[in-house]
């Protein structure tokens, strides 16, 4: 007796919405008096799932542009910007920088490359723990930013930000200074820790960071100093699992067949589909003319893209396919059934299918992009168990949903089977891996 079995196996853990404390390290606060247009810190050793704020101070007769940040493996991404010291020259200007990756981080310094050559830079680098991961280089962990300056004589400066979608969230600093001959190293803000902070030896000027760990709501962001043109960028900072809109992921099965009807198309039963869920769709199916290729799957106003696909039973005929699909809509899903066309010219002699919806997911990028992380396959052609392993998470608290496909003679035997998994990214910070 054959038997042909998909298995969809759920096993979920979520982030508490209580937040989760921040931690920062300061790794760099120097800079150069040497007139140049790049500058190179020292090596840093990066780390991969962290946010990493980078400050960036320069000097130039004449208002600079913004420099461009490369190193470390990381793609640098501007925040904001403050221009100060404006009424004669030189002028100068601070910009602060996010930068964060899942994979790739390396040890390297940074280059800091300006337009023009400037007469001096200054950088202050600081690494965060803790924060929100979602989004693309650090995006998600940046709910806003504000900036201010001062042109002359100043002793003390705010910035004032929008209200705090959370009290757990971060509020970090960067504060350029031209001290006119002063003493240039800022005192911080009540409430606020300094973090890193460069004197020049030889030109009138500073670079600063404060932070403050738990804010409780309090938005404005100041410091204090002897006599200066002052420039600041002030960013509140995402703790993980602290958004106001944080919900959990809920899943529902939606279609669960196996159909050992001989063909080459497909088709399910009718599905009421929604915009702005996730679908995940797990197809197996078996051929005895050698290992079918990948089918296509159309229906419910959605288009369907390939996550992943697995070739397995090799050591024999028939042998089979296991692919998993993913789809989302924000407008146009509709009530359906799925259509699934084997390639090939020949019949097949099965095809099984699971379906799963997904709320509370990544909405961005295409087609469900945003919420699929990553996946990773495994099989063995005569076994009775299958490890499909996945990079590194962002974090260790996470839950397990994964596709198995199994061909069985007669259980309990030794049988085929292939696996795949994938990590699904949540809306705001809830974790799920499928």
């Amino acid at each position: 007796m054959k038997q042909h079995i998909l298995l969809l196996s759920l096993f979920v853990l979520f982030w508490s919405t209580s937040g989760n404390a921040i931690t920062i390290t300061n790794k760099l606060a120097t800079g150069s008096d040497t007139n140049s247009a790049t500058y190179t810190t020292a090596s840093v050793a990066f780390s991969n799932n962290k946010l990493y704020l980078l400050a960036v101070g320069g000097r130039l007769t004449g208002v600079p542009a913004s420099p461009t940040i490369s190193g470390g493996g990381i793609t640098w991404v501007e925040i904001n910007t403050s221009t100060f010291d404006t009424i004669a020259s030189p002028d100068r200007r601070v910009t602060v920088y996010r930068g964060y990756v899942r994979s790739g981080a390396i040890s390297e310094a940074l280059t800091i490359t300006w337009a023009s050559s400037m007469s001096s830079c200054e950088w202050v680098l600081d690494e965060l723990e803790g924060v929100d991961i979602s989004g693309t280089n650090g995006s998600g962990a940046i709910a806003q930013s504000a900036v201010n300056s001062a042109n002359s004589g100043a002793t003390s400066i705010t910035a004032t930000l929008g209200s705090f979608g959370d009290s757990q969230s971060l509020t970090w600093a960067a504060f350029g200074l031209s001290t006119q001959g002063a003493s240039g190293i800022m005192t911080a803000g009540s409430g606020f820790t300094l973090g890193g902070a460069y004197q020049s030896s030889g030109e009138a000027h500073s670079i600063s960071s404060e932070y403050r760990l738990t804010n409780g709501g309090d938005t404005t962001v100041d410091g204090t100093f002897s006599s200066a043109a002052v420039g600041v960028v002030a960013i509140e900072v995402r703790a993980w699992g602290t958004a106001p809109e944080a919900s959990p992921i809920t899943i529902s099965n939606k279609l669960a067949v196996a159909d050992n009807t001989n063909g080459q198309v497909y088709t399910t039963a009718s599905v009421a589909f929604s915009n702005n869920k996730l679908y995940l769709l797990a197809v197996s199916g078996r051929h005895t003319g050698g290992i079918p290729a990948a089918p296509t799957v159309s229906g419910g106003g959605i288009t369907w893209t390939t996550v992943n696909d697995v070739a397995y039973g090799t050591n024999a005929s028939p042998q089979r396919r296991v692919v998993v699909y993913r789809g989302l809509v924000t407008s146009g899903a509709s009530t359906g059934t799925l259509t699934i066309s084997w390639a090939g010219g020949s019949n097949l002699s099965s095809c099984d299918w699971v379906l799963d919806e997904f709320d509370g997911i990544n909405l961005t990028g295409t087609n469900g992009s945003g919420a699929v992380i990553q996946s990773a396959t495994n099989y063995v052609d005569s076994n009775t168990t299958v490890t499909a392993t996945l990079s590194a998470f962002e974090s260790s608290t996470t839950g397990e949903h994964g596709p198995l496909s199994v061909k069985a003679s007669k259980a309990p035997l030794s049988l085929p089977v292939a696996a795949l998994q994938l990590v699904v990214a949540p809306r705001v910070r809830q974790k799920l891996t499928l």
